[in-house]
């Protein structure tokens, strides 16, 4: 009788652990939500800056020539297209007069954006370890490549880099947005039109309806661009910790709520 007694008792006991724990957890959660909405996330510092130039898989505190070729890769690919996109817009044979209409279209300013991005991490990934040690009609090639390949590179990007990301950056591809749609407004009223002779380079950016292009664009600028940036946040935050429940031993290691180093100040110099 004892024997059932002391069971319920360990298995009363088990539950309010187990409980406490949940609990625990549950405010842990909480605490990373409310830390994402510190003011000081507006800003671009970081306390761990080696997390830019490093994967989120690698095991040492080495350059890692796979992530370097990785990022190469990338730049050499996006610096690739971004020129032949320009070559070839409004058709291959068309005339260098016409070229110029390339960099009024927002999905080219995000190529090269691309191009530059891409370019300076790679940079940035040998300066950082060396320092350390010492419109398109159809979908055609120029389309997928300035139309989808940047979106996929994006999603394999959060995958494999340990760059942090916080939901109050946002604002960054939403000053992107405000940026364009300024210079398409401006293009608009200085008679500007596409290759083609219309006057609005995007059906939803059509200032000839200023009411319902500034609805549409507040709804992106204020909602939609918000909301994917959020996404990304949260695949950032399931790569993290995919990584912890994988328990990669790499060379410097993250604290749950800030990203930071585990082993303290002493590691960060390594």
């Amino acid at each position: 009788m004892e024997t059932v007694v002391g069971y319920h008792n360990g298995a009363s006991e088990y539950q309010v652990h187990f409980y406490d724990i949940k609990v625990q957890r549950r405010s842990v959660g909480l605490q990373r939500v409310r830390q994402e909405f510190k003011a000081d996330n507006l800003y671009l510092h970081h306390k761990a800056p080696h997390l830019f130039v490093s994967s989120q898989w690698q095991q040492h505190n080495r350059m890692s020539c796979l992530y370097l070729g990785y990022r190469l890769f990338w730049a050499l690919y996006f610096c690739m297209w971004a020129v032949w996109a320009w070559v070839g817009s409004m058709g291959y044979d068309a005339n260098i007069s016409m070229k110029g209409y390339f960099m009024v279209y927002m999905t080219n300013w995000g190529l090269w954006t691309l191009a530059i991005d891409t370019t300076i991490q790679a940079f940035n990934i040998v300066l950082h370890f060396k320092k350390i040690s010492e419109d398109d009609e159809e979908l055609n090639e120029i389309g997928v490549n300035t139309h989808i390949m940047p979106g996929l590179y994006i999603l394999l990007d959060v995958a494999i880099s340990a760059t942090p990301r916080r939901l109050l950056h946002a604002y960054q591809p939403s000053l992107f947005i405000i940026a364009y749609t300024f210079f398409n407004l401006t293009y608009y009223l200085c008679g500007g039109l596409d290759y083609q002779g219309r006057s609005a380079l995007y059906p939803v950016l059509d200032w000839t309806s200023p009411g319902t292009t500034i609805a549409i664009m507040s709804t992106v600028i204020l909602g939609l661009i918000p909301f994917l940036h959020a996404i990304l946040c949260a695949l950032y935050a399931a790569r993290v910790k995919v990584w912890r429940i994988l328990k990669i031993s790499r060379y410097i290691r993250e604290e749950d709520e800030t990203d930071q180093v585990e082993g303290g100040a002493q590691e960060q110099k390594v």
